[in-house]
């Protein structure tokens, strides 16, 4: 009776391991604070009903400065189906990913007329289906 009892939680366990493999994983930035004498808000993440997709908006509020620098400590990615929304108009966005994982932009990430950089020591991959709307963006 105790091996039966044993067996069928070795089932259930493995059953939740394969599911937990094959659902998609949110990959959004994370961690994320302004430093520097920079300020601002970053919301999220939530899901947009417009898009459907999981969004995080950035938006910085540093007065009389165009620059914003965000360190990430969770690090910087974008899946397939999430956006990142980068507000307002003519700002700069320094974006520097801490972890160990490389960020891979295979998503949305929205800058309108905005500067978007993205440091990442472990590396920046833009996949086929990455969208770039920015104003410029740099990768390192």
């Amino acid at each position: 009776m105790k091996a039966h009892h044993k067996l069928s939680n070795h089932i259930i366990l493995s059953g939740i391991t394969v599911s937990m493999l094959f659902s998609p994983l949110m990959a959004l930035p994370s961690g994320g604070k302004f430093t520097h004498g920079t300020s601002g808000t970053i919301s999220g993440p939530y899901f947009d009903k417009n898009t459907g997709k999981n969004t995080i908006d950035i938006t910085g509020k540093t007065p009389n400065k165009n620059s914003h620098v965000i360190q990430w400590g969770g690090g910087f990615s974008i899946n397939k189906g999430e956006s990142v929304n980068f507000k307002g108009q003519g700002q700069n966005y320094l974006n520097i990913a801490h972890g160990t994982s490389k960020s891979t932009i295979d998503g949305l990430l929205n800058a309108s007329g905005n500067n978007v950089f993205l440091i990442n020591p472990n590396g920046v991959i833009i996949t086929k289906n990455g969208i770039i709307n920015a104003n410029r963006f740099v990768a390192s």
